[in-house]
């Protein structure tokens, strides 16, 4: 009914497992020193802010799609955007037993939205370092190509020059012979 890896690092291990969703955390995650005693809840089931939980803030939170980040309607930042829930995070969940839209709005909290941005910026940088290599290679490439098609040109010049000057030498030889059969 769990999920296999921690909600807020992403990593498996030992895990706390909350006792109305399928989230599981490590207690170092949460700055837990120790198992709680008896049911726990997870962070995304009370108000970052007030710790109100959805039957104390109006039946409603405000759920992080990314972290345990929630927030009842009255502590709720300003400026965050609702965000529809994708199949990616319904389906699993769904298929465990709970819904994260009932009773919760979904949104994407700063830090993760700054994280997301922060990671597409990497990506995109990553992407035009390679597309910079790939034109970097291809240049070198056409360099190589256009070196070696100049050395040859190059050769081929040289190679008619020295038969040009090798017709030449046997033009003067021939005519010198001739000049010499003449005077004889």
């Amino acid at each position: 009914r769990h999920e296999d890896t921690c909600f807020h690092c992403a990593d498996g291990g030992e895990l706390l497992e909350c006792s109305l969703c399928p989230r599981v955390y490590h207690l170092e995650c949460l700055s837990l020193t120790k198992l709680p005693k008896g049911q726990w809840t997870c962070p995304w089931h009370s108000c970052l802010e007030c710790g109100r939980t959805v039957s104390t803030a109006g039946g409603m939170l405000f759920r992080c799609t990314d972290c345990p980040t929630a927030y009842c309607f009255d502590c709720w930042p300003q400026g965050l955007a609702r965000v529809d829930p994708t199949p990616q995070l319904l389906e699993p969940m769904i298929s465990r037993g709970f819904d994260p839209s009932k009773n919760a709005t979904l949104f994407v909290c700063g830090d993760c939205a700054d994280e997301k941005e922060t990671a597409k910026r990497r990506l995109e940088e990553e992407e035009r370092r390679r597309a910079e290599a790939r034109l970097e290679k291809e240049r070198q490439r056409r360099e190589a190509v256009e070196k070696a098609r100049t050395r040859d040109e190059e050769r081929e010049r040289k190679r008619a020059d020295e038969a040009q000057r090798a017709a030449a030498r046997e033009r003067k030889r021939i005519e010198k012979e001739r000049a010499m059969q003449g005077t004889a």
